[in-house]
């Protein structure tokens, strides 16, 4: 990892056009390609030339790190980001718009307001500046009590959690000195700590140990390389506990900067309801182990309605079902539609249990599907908080759509010049021998940007779409979306096309969100004023 910027650094001004804007530039994503010819290209070149003789700095910003990695409903608070930009102020981004961020004062600092009608769960953020923006990171809102150790602190500056559910967001700036956070909890129950560590890209794994009053060890995370973990650990007698957080390793050749060592910890207590009384017998319950449990995987008919329910808390559901090379699935999780507090994950896994595809976050999320070979496949529900219960259910809607599309794009980012035509190269994917027409649609542009929409015959499968910005088009920085759409169904079929997320330190499956519908458009300052 290159040095981050630190807190009380002043990046060099970039400089500024007779207008006072900052310049730009126009070299972009190779995703989006120019389609300029003749005069126009002439002309764009000249103005390239014009903006490296006047030095203006071409580059995003490069976020490295966001301390703390999530806050609750109703809630504000300052928030550190470390990374590369060129001038401050940034200007800060969610994908819900009851997420805000406000640049203060010092170089690197955040308000952040996070209003009570915010939707909990993994949501994602960026944070741009006229150059353009960010690759989107993971950023988590929760509904209980969040704890921040201070910036100058060791473990014994945390705070007793008294109050649960609770996330915990730290640093191991110490490799060889963890982190303890005390836990006041009232007596008989199952205590569940999930670290969070590679879901939010950070570059290191950490191992979380419950200890009991006397130091004991109750438990602890499983120490693999795969990934964030979990420990469910039965509690007898109450009193004050020990959460002992120490790093396990770092991404592979990956220098990690202390600022950028953060976790997250997830940590809820629950009843003993389901957990075998005879593992808190024998007079001490610190020499007893909670046994995993273990669900058989269902299965899963095609079509089907089935209804589940997610008990008890953290459980995860498990169907397994036989799939064909190119087989289109379209899974649906109703739970809003009737009522339930589920906050259901739709995940599909391959034979070896690792993610290949999951819904977005909604009340009634769907996810559509294409099998990339002939396999066993499972489709995976749970809640997205760990809770669960009698209440938690959930009617699972399972079919094969006569024909069913994926779009996706080549970058989370693309940047315009005013005057300047570029192509953004869409990727559709369909069954074999589908003879659909399908249409391309660009949604949410800025004005003085437009994108005339696309025709897409049965047998393309690269589809340029041209952004066109006007001489006049004012700098701009927004998400937008491509919808791709088979007009022949009624009503009309849709789908707006998705970019991967690219982690620096993380595989993507680990990621908790792991694509996007939202990429971003820049339009970049004029290369000279008239």
């Amino acid at each position: 990892m290159e040095p981050v910027t630190p807190r009380w650094a002043t990046p060099t001004p970039a400089p500024m056009t007779p207008s006072g804007t900052p310049a730009g530039t126009g070299s972009g994503p190779s995703g989006l390609a120019p389609s300029t010819a003749g005069p126009q290209a002439f002309q764009l070149l000249l103005g390239l030339l014009l903006l490296v003789l006047e030095g203006f700095p071409g580059e995003p910003p490069r976020i490295d790190y966001v301390y703390p990695m999530g806050a609750s409903t109703g809630a504000s608070c300052e928030v550190e980001v470390g990374g590369r930009w060129e001038s401050w102020p940034l200007e800060g981004w969610a994908d819900d718009d009851a997420v805000r961020f406000r640049a203060v004062s010092s170089n690197g600092w955040f308000q952040l307001d996070v209003a009570a009608s915010a939707t909990p769960g993994p949501r994602l953020i960026r944070f741009f500046d006229a150059r353009g923006a960010s690759p989107p990171r993971v950023f988590m809102i929760g509904t209980g009590v969040e704890l921040t150790e201070p910036a100058a602190s060791r473990a014994t500056t945390f705070n007793a959690v008294e109050r649960y559910p609770a996330a915990v967001n730290g640093r191991l700036t110490t490799p060889d000195e963890p982190d303890r956070v005390p836990l006041l909890i009232a007596g008989e129950c199952l205590a569940r700590i999930r670290v969070i560590t590679r879901g939010l890209d950070s570059p290191i794994l950490a191992q979380a140990t419950l200890l009991d009053p006397t130091g004991f060890a109750l438990g602890r995370t499983p120490e693999y390389p795969g990934g964030d973990a979990q420990l469910a650990c039965p509690i007898a007698v109450g009193g004050l506990y020990q959460l002992e957080i120490r790093p396990m390793a770092s991404a592979p050749g990956t220098p990690v900067d202390p600022a950028a060592a953060i976790y997250r910890l997830e940590i809820r207590i629950d009843g003993l309801d389901h957990v075998p009384r005879e593992s808190l017998t024998g007079g001490n319950v610190n020499e007893q182990r909670l046994a995993p449990v273990v669900y058989t995987a269902r299965t899963l008919m095609v079509p089907s309605l089935t209804r589940a329910v997610v008990t008890p808390p953290g459980r995860e559901i498990l169907y397994e079902f036989q799939a064909r090379q190119s087989e289109q699935y379209r899974f649906v999780a109703r739970v809003g539609s009737i009522g339930s507090p589920l906050q259901p994950v739709l995940r599909v896994l391959d034979a070896a249990r690792q993610p290949l595809a999951e819904a977005s976050p909604a009340p009634d999320p769907v996810l559509t599907w294409i099998a990339p070979s002939t396999d066993m496949y499972y489709l995976l529900l749970t809640d997205r908080r760990g809770e669960g219960g009698p209440l938690h259910t959930c009617q699972i809607e399972v079919d094969r759509p006569r024909n069913t599309f994926q779009t996706r794009l080549p970058a989370h980012a693309f940047r315009v010049m005013p005057g300047e035509t570029r192509r953004l190269t869409v990727t559709v994917l369909r069954p074999p021998g589908s003879e659909d027409f399908l249409t391309l649609t660009a949604m949410g542009l800025p004005e003085g940007v437009s994108a005339a929409p696309v025709q897409v015959p049965p047998e393309e499968v690269i589809v340029p779409l041209e952004f066109v910005a006007s001489q006049n088009a004012r700098p701009d920085n927004r998400p937008f979306r491509v919808l791709c759409t088979r007009t022949t169904d009624v009503p009309p079929a849709f789908a707006t096309a998705r970019f991967s997320l690219e982690p620096r330190h993380a595989q993507p499956a680990q990621l908790l969100v792991r694509e996007s519908d939202q990429p971003w458009l820049t339009v970049l300052p004029a290369p000279c004023e008239p």
